[in-house]
Order: structure tokens, then C-alpha cells, then sequence
């Protein structure tokens, strides 16, 4: 399935029930951000974490910024959370510990699930109607996209509701729902 257009905002994810347990849904995945792609589609994972992240993100009833952010731009934003939540320094362990909650919303992709395993430090804030994700590439270029808030949330949910009757078909129409929902 492919939810969104690729030159902005997409989400592909391919179901593979035979690869999966009984808990989850096994599916091939990856992101297509503004002709980028995030992801390893070639390999079945479960995706589970990663939609239910996404799902958080667009159903979020506060922007997400924080006033650290007001005078940055993208590069210092990228900057201040990767220095904050995943760089080893000299900062006191309550200092990493206040930092990493606060910061914590901002993560995108990393530690979501194996398919982005190969994404390096990426980031999402939302300065306004847009999210503004935030990344260094394999070349050490740091890259910045801004995707209309509308699109995104259309995007996630289109492949939220996928997701969920996938589950519901995979378990057997249990009336099991994500514990996330």
C-alpha cells in the first residue's frame, strides 16, 4: 500500500503475514519524505512502534516546539537535540535524564523499529501548520524538509486505519485493539 505522494509525504508498507507472530502485524515499510526515502522496505519488520509513533505525532493536541527552538534554524534545532539527547558529554546524569525527557518527543524514526536502523539522528518539530523534519544524511549534509501539518495527519491516518484492520484481520477479527489506541 502507498498512502501520501513521495514528493512530499508518503508512507509505503507492504503486509507479510506469513512473516509475523500473532501479536503484531509484519509489514515492509518505509517513508518517502519530500523524495527521500526512510526505511528498509526490502525486509519484513514489525510495524507496529513505528505507526503507533506516527499516530501519536498526528494526533497530538499541542504543537511541537519548544521555546529553545524560537530563535534556531533547522540546523540549530538539529544541533541543540542531537547534542541533548544523543551525544556523550560531560553534562551531570540528571542534566541527561531532564534533557532526554524533554527532548524525547522530537525524535523521528530512530529506535522505532529495525526498518530505520540505517536513519541516523532525525527530527521533528512543528514551527507552525508544518512539520519540519530534520536530518543528516549518509554524507554528513544536514537536510531539512517542511511538510503541510494537513498532509502529514492525512498521510498517518490513511495508513493508521490500514494498519488497524490489518491487525483486526490478522488476529482473527478478536476485537483486539493496539494497546496505543
Amino acid at each position: 500500500m502507498f498512502f501520501g505522494d513521495a514528493t512530499c509525504f508518503a508512507i509505503e508498507a507492504h503486509h507479510e503475514p506469513e512473516a509475523g507472530a500473532p501479536y503484531g502485524v509484519w509489514s515492509r515499510m518505509c517513508l518517502h519524505i519530500n523524495g527521500y526515502a526512510f526505511g528498509n522496505i526490502s525486509d519484513p519488520y514489525l510495524i507496529d512502534g513505528p505507526i503507533s509513533e506516527l499516530y501519536r505525532i498526528a494526533t497530538r493536541h499541542h504543537p511541537l516546539w519548544d521555546h529553545a527552538f524560537d530563535e534556531l534554524d533547522a540546523l540549530g534545532i538539529f544541533e541543540l537535540l542531537d547534542a541533548a539527547i544523543w551525544r556523550d558529554d560531560d553534562r551531570p546524569l540528571d542534566l541527561i535524564q531532564k534533557d532526554s525527557k524533554r527532548y524525547a518527543p522530537y525524535i523521528f524514526l530512530n529506535n522505532w523499529g529495525e526498518q530505520f536502523d540505517c536513519v541516523g539522528s532525525c527530527f521533528i518539530v512543528q514551527p507552525n501548520s508544518v512539520y519540519r523534519i530534520i536530518w543528516q544524511d549518509d554524507s554528513g549534509v544536514h537536510r531539512s524538509v517542511d511538510v503541510p501539518r494537513d498532509v502529514f495527519v492525512s498521510v498517518v491516518l490513511a495508513a493508521h486505519e490500514w494498519y488497524a484492520e490489518t491487525l483486526r484481520t490478522h488476529r482473527g477479527n478478536r476485537n483486539n485493539e493496539p494497546d496505543w489506541k
